[in-house]
């Protein structure tokens, strides 16, 4: 059932709509809060709250970083292994006749020795 209204709220609405609508519910929800366990306890709970939040942002954010670390990574493998192909590609073009005969010879013996 609340996941139904979240639905409507965020994808009917829009997400400003959610988050202008939820503004009025957490004002209501501190003032409730002060009001059942009192200013110091709702303060306490505010800190543990707000230590989870930038916990849970530190950790996102560190999560991100190492997709791009591996991601950096896999580019710098991919453009190696790209240049290397061109390299061995362009030695084979400068190849003989003769010189890529025997070469192709010898790849096939080896194959077939597998």
């Amino acid at each position: 059932m609340i996941d139904r209204i979240r639905e409507a709220l965020v994808y009917g609405l829009g997400w400003e709509w959610g988050a202008l609508l939820s503004i009025p519910a957490v004002i209501a929800a501190v003032i409730l809060l002060v009001r059942f366990v009192g200013l110091k306890r709702a303060l306490q709970i505010g800190a543990g709250l707000g230590a989870i939040l930038g916990f849970l942002t530190l950790q996102r954010r560190a999560r991100q970083q190492g997709w791009q670390d591996r991601e950096a990574k896999l580019t710098r493998d991919t453009d190696e292994a790209v240049a290397d192909y061109r390299k061995k590609q362009d030695e084979v073009a400068d190849l003989s006749g003769a010189e890529l005969d025997r070469r192709a010879q010898r790849w096939v013996r080896d194959d077939e020795a597998r």
